[in-house]
């Protein structure tokens, strides 16, 4: 899970200029092939697009800003991820966007939250191999930090 303070994160840029690079050189130093999976240059793809999600392209709603709410359990779920995997335990994966999530705090008002990997009975990690599993970790935490 990652701490996400909305208003910070969307006002100022919360992501390195390059995440992208800082994700596949961190795997690389840990011994994690990215690209044993392949999702990974998707995946990679949409870190790109979330760096570019800063002040300028979006904008926070009032009920944000306004809010004074703490949601402890927000599940995220990147668009790659959904189509790679379409179904979890038997239920269709959840569609997940920053724009629809931000209109659903504003709705609640709530000004804060925690992310974390939205999914049912554990099964986001189960993979083949232990490699393609922490490579699916990396690049979810990637990403996760770019939102």
């Amino acid at each position: 899970m990652r701490i996400f303070t909305t208003l910070a994160c969307l006002l100022a840029p919360c992501a390195a200029h390059n995440t992208t690079s800082r994700i596949v050189d961190a795997a690389n130093v840990d011994g994690i092939d990215l690209y044993s999976l392949p999702l990974a240059a998707q995946a990679l793809a949409s870190v790109s697009i979330q760096d570019m999600y800063g002040a300028p392209n979006i904008s926070i709603p009032p009920g944000i800003i306004y809010g004074n709410k703490i949601d402890v359990h927000m599940h995220v779920v990147p668009s790659w991820y959904r189509t790679a995997v379409p179904f979890v335990g038997g239920f269709p994966t959840p569609n997940w966007t920053l724009e629809a999530h931000l209109s659903f705090m504003a709705s609640a008002g709530i000004k804060h939250g925690v992310l974390s990997m939205g999914g049912r009975r554990g099964q986001w990690f189960i993979l083949e191999t232990h490699s393609s599993s922490a490579a699916l970790a990396r690049l979810l935490n990637g990403y996760l930090a770019a939102v």
